[in-house]
């Protein structure tokens, strides 16, 4: 710079002066003071040369060298040598700093988002799917907040970062956060218990009852979840709940499927049957054709609970319950399954099958036209789907082995004109044979599965059959291998069991039921 070049000093409110014997050029940083722009322009009369170092040599007094664009100072130069003036030319840039990460929730669940932007509650058909969370399931992970990087102004002073934000947010009781283990940087939320994940907002909750606007149908698909159940709706044919805990259903049953795996299901309307339409009311499944038979096996319970059942009407349907059966008003044309009762103190068991361990109590049983009633009074295992799915195998097997039987005639057992038969008709008697004697040994390992099921169950209590005003004629009553048959209709409040002195079933005064605990029905009458 020529001696007699001005002194520059530091700028002062943003500004930069300087004025020499070839140049004059002022600078002024933006506001942010991250930017630093010129106006320069060549002393008149001066015809010499004008180099980007000299533009650099004026603003290193107050710039660091390594924040100087010199590409816009070469630029400037040329335009400064072609006698033109340089406006507003930003020729040195800091560093801006960068903000740290803010905190993160990373959810490792799906999660049902059931709310809508204005936080009201949707119908779950068009909520999103979600999964089932189990007990100490990580479902999140939350990421600390990180450190910005810093910068400085095209002065080199340092301009500090901010660290990013902090999360906040909430859990409920049934979440646990826990702190990082070991070099991990982030924190985990644990579920305490089962159900789905809610995130509304800045809150995540955990909910163990699903609950169903509407109907269960094509909008909504099948109900799969590891808690409770309410639907507002009705279940319609072919599609089903499965749910952890108890399933209440505000509606009917419409053929569709229940199955509660620890709990109970409560229907406030009617459950009508699907699939076990296709058995005929009354039919003795003992005399069921194979082929029947075989098709009913596949079928399962339409509805199933650990403990107990309740609905106001059952029609058609196959019922299985831990618990008790009730029903506010009938049942017919229906199969039950039962470790405990089918209670219908106000109601009519019109027909149907029933096994259960402590008997049936209903207003009226049967009906004066005859419909078929067939009620066993049996032990826990005898009222077990597994149990009815062994006597269907059983009955099978007769079937299969008395349809073999018939294609063999005499040659059936051993006979000496077998070995007389043409070769090929000798072979085909053979397997025959050979398949007969599959049959039989399959047969003997089910009939002993049978008595091993039998003696490992628990004593049988004393079970009864009560009716509140008529017991019909026709309806069939089987304990301990003891059959009772009503000739003629019983019109009176009375107690069907078998008689300590005699072994039989007989007719007699009207005693509670000895069912471990009194239903709600019992105690509303």
């Amino acid at each position: 710079m020529p001696k007699n070049a001005g002194a520059s000093n530091k700028p002062k409110n943003n500004l930069i002066e300087y004025s020499g014997e070839k140049f004059t050029l002022t600078g002024g940083l933006s506001a942010d003071k991250l930017t630093l722009s010129i106006n320069a322009e060549s002393i008149a009369g001066f015809d010499g040369k004008i180099t980007a170092g000299e533009l650099a040599a004026v603003l290193r007094q107050d710039i660091p060298h390594e924040l100087l664009d010199f590409a816009a100072l070469a630029h400037a130069a040329h335009e400064l040598n072609a006698g033109r003036k340089v406006a507003s030319l930003a020729v040195a840039r800091g560093i801006a700093p960068v903000k740290g990460r803010d905190s993160k929730l990373l959810l490792l669940v799906k999660h049902l988002d059931a709310r809508d932007k204005k936080g009201e509650m949707i119908d779950l058909r068009y909520a999103k799917r979600f999964d089932n969370i189990k007990e100490n399931t990580i479902v999140a992970r939350i990421y600390p907040p990180a450190p910005g990087t810093d910068g400085k102004d095209v002065l080199g002073n340092p301009l500090l970062a901010s660290c990013g934000a902090a999360l906040k947010i909430k859990t409920d009781n049934l979440l646990s956060l826990e702190s990082p283990r070991g070099t991990e940087s982030f924190s985990r939320i644990v579920a305490l218990s089962y159900g789905y994940l809610e995130l509304n907002k800045d809150s995540l909750s955990l909910k163990k009852e699903l609950s169903v606007a509407g109907d269960v149908d094509f909008h909504t698909g099948d109900i799969r979840f590891i808690g409770a159940v309410k639907v507002s709706g009705s279940v319609m044919k072919g599609f089903s709940v499965i749910a952890g805990d108890d399933i209440r259903i505000t509606g009917d049953v419409l053929g569709g499927t229940l199955q509660s795996m620890r709990g109970s299901i409560t229907v406030g309307g009617n459950i009508i049957g699907g699939y076990t339409a296709e058995l005929v009311p009354g039919e003795d499944l003992a005399h069921v054709p194979v082929a029947r038979l075989t098709r009913l096996q596949r079928h399962r319970d339409q509805i199933t609970a650990a403990n107990h059942v309740r609905a106001e009407i059952i029609d058609g349907a196959s019922v299985s319950a831990g618990g008790r059966i009730e029903a506010g008003k009938e049942v017919r044309d229906s199969r039950f399954r039962t470790h405990e009762a089918l209670l219908l103190p106000r109601g009519s068991l019109i027909s149907g099958k029933v096994h259960a361990v402590y008997g049936v109590e209903a207003e009226s049983v049967g009906t004066e036209a005859g419909a078929h009633v067939q009620i066993n009074l049996c032990r826990d295992v005898e009222s077990s789907r597994s149990f009815d799915d062994l006597l269907y195998q059983l009955d099978a097997h007769a079937a299969a082995e008395n349809l073999l039987r018939l294609y063999l005639g005499a040659y059936a057992d051993e006979h000496a004109q077998i070995k007389q038969l043409a070769s090929r008709e000798r072979q085909r008697i053979d397997e025959l044979r050979k398949k007969l004697l599959q049959v039989q040994q399959s047969r003997t390992r089910l009939e002993q599965e049978r008595k091993d099921l039998l003696s490992s169950s628990s004593e049988r209590p004393e079970a009864k059959v009560n009716f509140l005003k008529v017991l019909h004629q026709g309806v069939q009553v089987i304990a301990e291998g003891r059959e009772f048959c009503a000739q003629e209709s019983i019109w009176l409040k009375g107690t069907l069991k078998i008689n300590a002195d005699s072994g039989e079933l007989t007719v007699g005064q009207y005693e509670p039921l000895n069912v471990k605990e009194q239903s709600n029905v019992c105690k509303s009458k």
